[in-house]
């Protein structure tokens, strides 16, 4: 879907979009209760251990719901307590592709590259991409053999199995039209390559903000002591209705962004005009999330972690600007993130 020209682009989101929309979450919500219950029991259990790596929890927490969600697989990693083989490899590859994305800045292309992979490397990418395509396909053979027995009245639509974003992906639009096996299985290994991590990034860098000001840690318990009585009241139609969490993830998106760059476009013949500036047609542009998210041209004491200021449509002082016009974490317009709620 990244690097589909945009028409296809339009296709394949079109398609794919429903099983990201609110109404698909909330068909695979009992997959994130799961592991978010598991997570607890297990940072219950270990915590007479001493202090924990709360990275690694979250990471594991993530690889495990993307794994059952988009591979229909179990990683275990909460259980085990460590990384399975399918996100470790996935770890490395998007470390690779960072530094090889720096040679193309040079005009240096992956092709030219490409003869710098070691035998190793290149078994190792066949051998993950074969079993990751494999775990797809046993599971379109099992959504054909439940709707075979739908049909035949052999199953109760009750009865098949928790849905997952591969089921949510193969839905019938209207007129028929729907993503080939193909494209979900090449759709199913992005989202475990590009959900898994960043989202446990940004739990993570929101916990260690959270801890280094004692202020923001209270101010959101209070807000969630007063909406649940319970944990079991945590779901994510209720969490929408907290302002003040979604302040703080927010200010945790600028502070420490989990991607540190837009993904880049391409100006138009004839060039374009950008910010007063005429850039030239055919150059690539885009937008360090880092830099303007900790720049003092545009934020107030751009270092402290204020959740505040994404609250009430407040401007920052130095800019005359709201956040969410200088920053948007999660890109703008038809190629913006597809997970974002």
């Amino acid at each position: 879907m990244i690097t589909a020209p945009d028409a296809e682009h339009t296709r394949l989101r079109r398609l794919a979009g429903p099983a990201f929309l609110n109404s698909g979450i909330a068909e695979v919500e009992p997959v994130l209760q799961h592991y978010v219950d598991l997570l607890c029991t297990q940072l219950t259990n270990t915590s007479t251990e001493g202090s924990q790596n709360m990275v690694e929890w979250f990471l594991w927490a993530l690889n495990d719901v993307i794994g059952q969600l988009a591979l229909d697989q179990e990683f275990q990693c909460l259980e085990k307590r460590r990384m399975h083989p399918w996100p470790s490899f996935l770890l490395g590859a998007l470390k690779q592709m960072a530094a090889l994305n720096q040679f193309r800045r040079f005009g240096i292309s992956l092709r030219l590259l490409a003869p710098l992979m070691t035998k190793a490397m290149i078994a190792e990418r066949e051998n993950w991409f074969n079993q990751a395509t494999t775990a797809v396909n046993q599971r379109l053979k099992r959504e054909q053999d439940e709707s075979q027995k739908l049909e035949a009245g052999n199953l109760a639509g009750d009865q098949k199995k928790q849905r997952d974003i591969v089921g949510l992906m193969l839905r019938e639009m209207k007129g028929g039209e729907r993503l080939t096996e193909a494209e979900v299985t090449a759709n199913s290994i992005l989202i475990v390559g590009g959900g898994a991590e960043t989202t446990s990034t940004c739990l993570s860098a929101t916990l260690y903000h959270l801890c280094k000001t004692p202020r923001v840690m209270q101010k959101l318990r209070e807000e969630l002591r007063q909406t649940f009585g319970r944990s079991e009241d945590i779901t994510i139609k209720a969490c929408a209705n907290m302002p003040y969490l979604k302040a703080t993830i927010d200010e945790s998106l600028r502070i420490f962004p989990v991607a540190s760059y837009i993904t880049p476009r391409v100006t138009p013949t004839g060039g374009h005009t950008i910010a007063g500036e005429i850039v030239p047609g055919g150059t690539y542009v885009s937008m360090g999330q880092w830099y303007m998210g900790r720049s003092e041209r545009f934020f107030d004491d751009p270092q402290a972690f204020r959740p505040e200021r994404w609250l009430d449509s407040s401007k920052e002082e130095v800019s005359g600007m709201s956040p969410d016009e200088i920053l948007r974490s999660f890109s703008l317009g038809p190629r913006n993130c597809i997970g974002k709620l």
